[in-house]
């Protein structure tokens, strides 16, 4: 072996030992690359899901004077006549679903999850409705324009406003249960 090999190889040694120390083994940068990719994926689900709670979130002039927005603009006439739960319906066939969750903090923490899957899938359907709208009226038809933005904000606009008028209520209850729980312990 000359001398210029053993160079040449401990020069060799030196770098891979140096990418070692750098980089560490190649089984340390797989598992290094498997981490960032979760925590970049896990990330990605953090910002969604607090993305998705702002949303869901009753804002502080949903909850003045509980929901009272929303009864200004009719909310409350609406659900009244709702077919699949509306107050009227509900009486009939006997079924209060915040009065009933409400003496439980679990009911009402179970009917709070169901009014964001209801939201879910009437905001969903709010953009679809849109199409039809700017169509009618990019060809002219500003009467069938009116007529479907009407019946979207009926089937779609003001259930909306039901399922957030609903939440809002809840969590002034939850509150209120808090607030109650928090003066026992004093």
């Amino acid at each position: 072996m000359t001398q210029e090999s053993t160079v040449f190889n401990t020069e060799e040694t030196y770098i891979s030992g140096l990418e070692k120390t750098v980089f560490g083994t190649e089984e340390d940068m797989l598992i290094s690359k498997t981490n960032k990719n979760k925590n970049f994926f896990q990330t990605i689900t953090d910002i969604a899901k607090s993305g998705i709670e702002f949303y869901f979130s009753p804002k502080s002039f949903e909850r003045w004077k509980n929901g009272r927005i929303y009864e200004i603009v009719g909310v409350g006439e609406y659900k009244k006549f709702l077919p699949t739960g509306g107050d009227y319906v509900a009486r009939w066939i006997g079924f209060k679903p915040i009065s009933d969750a409400s003496s439980t903090e679990n009911g009402l923490r179970f009917y709070e999850r169901f009014t964001r899957i209801c939201e879910s899938i009437h905001t969903i359907a709010l953009p679809i409705y849109t199409i039809p709208i700017i169509l009618s009226f990019y060809c002219g038809d500003l009467k069938s324009a009116t007529g479907i933005l009407l019946l979207n904000l009926a089937i779609n606009g003001y259930p909306i406003m039901v399922q957030r008028y609903n939440r809002t209520r809840i969590y002034n209850a939850l509150d209120k249960i808090e607030s109650r729980r928090a003066s026992q312990k004093q």
